[in-house]
């Protein structure tokens, strides 16, 4: 039997939908938070701009999904986009590792339903870009930094690194503390997420009410936390993480550059390793060290590599419309 496909907006999902694109993740290895219908719709309803799923089914039994938000630019112009404001993996995914032809599927679906004028997807970790290369996509390689976390504690601190126990031990010693704090301490995330960007050069961050809306969809089914450093009860650095499957997920951090020599973010990193391989988590991805136009942030990186992390691969993949190319050409004939 062949692979069927049906295409929904995610405000109209159905229960038993919705049941069926959580199944699909539930089993894929290339599944993350950024995948959930709970991460979709938070961001489409921020953004005001439909999200669509595709469902890719096999024998009535689903096995692929594919979520994306659709941009409309002008008349004869859409984007079709996986990742928006700060969502770093998205695209579609399937239940069957390695089964290419759902993946198949699921684009030739969205190419009939849609005739946008691009498709921008990040694959997963791991998550091989052979079949999107087949499909005519730009790929451009970009890495993340994992920590294993199937060690044991001694272990894990050792490959820490010499520099990080040391830097753990002087934010103790300084009275530094760490505590899992709720949705009303996230504009003491946000501000000092502000103060790092502006030290790093970064683009600044996005709305506090994104993180807000995100916080709500997720926190019901405890998939994030929020962990602020004090010392003397001032916070001087945050991060929020997120929980999905085997996988803790460095989302986004800060740090008050007054205090960075009391070492705060090294101590929560720490404590978020530990924590989360005491509760059987396998591995914690730090996500990459890239700024918003895809240069490398050096500092950013050896910040990451000194926590013993491992790179791995991940692709940003892009592919323009034939009918806009087409549209391109017509219009530069007619100004000629």
């Amino acid at each position: 039997m062949g692979i069927k496909t049906v295409t929904r907006n995610v405000a109209r999902l159905s229960r038993k939908e919705l049941q069926e694109w959580e199944r699909i993740l539930d089993i894929s290895a290339d599944a993350t938070v950024f995948h959930t219908p709970a991460w979709i719709k938070a961001t489409a309803d921020y953004k005001n701009i439909p999200g669509f799923v595709i469902l890719a089914y096999r024998n009535k039994y689903p096995v692929g999904v594919f979520a994306f938000f659709l941009y409309k630019v002008k008349w004869f112009k859409q984007e079709a986009i996986s990742c928006v404001l700060e969502m770093p993996y998205g695209g579609p995914v399937a239940a069957a590792e390695g089964n290419e032809g759902i993946i198949t599927a699921l684009l030739n679906a969205q190419k009939k339903r849609f005739l946008q004028v691009s498709t921008a997807i990040i694959t997963s970790p791991g998550q091989g870009a052979a079949v999107f290369r087949r499909h005519g996509f730009r790929i451009n390689v970009r890495e993340t930094l994992i920590v294993p976390l199937d060690v044991d504690e001694e272990t894990l601190w050792s490959n820490i690194g010499s520099d990080n126990r040391r830097m753990v031990r002087k934010a103790r010693k300084r009275g530094v503390t760490v505590e899992e704090r709720g949705w009303q301490e996230l504009p003491v995330f946000h501000d000092l997420l502000d103060s790092t960007r502006e030290r790093l050069e970064l683009a600044t961050p996005i709305p506090l009410a994104y993180y807000q809306q995100i916080y709500k969809a997720l926190a019901e089914n405890k998939a994030i936390k929020l962990l602020v450093a004090y010392l003397e009860n001032k916070p001087i650095a945050a991060g929020l993480f997120l929980y999905f499957k085997n996988r803790v997920t460095w989302w986004s951090a800060g740090t008050d550059r007054d205090y960075w020599n009391y070492a705060p973010g090294t101590l929560l990193q720490w404590q978020i390793m530990a924590t989360a391989r005491e509760n059987n988590y396998d591995s914690y991805d730090m996500l990459h060290y890239h700024d918003s136009k895809g240069n490398l942030v050096p500092s950013l990186k050896s910040f990451k590599e000194k926590f013993g992390a491992r790179e791995m691969k991940f692709y940003h993949a892009v592919k323009t419309s034939k009918l806009y190319e087409a549209l391109i050409g017509i219009r530069g004939l007619i100004k000629k």
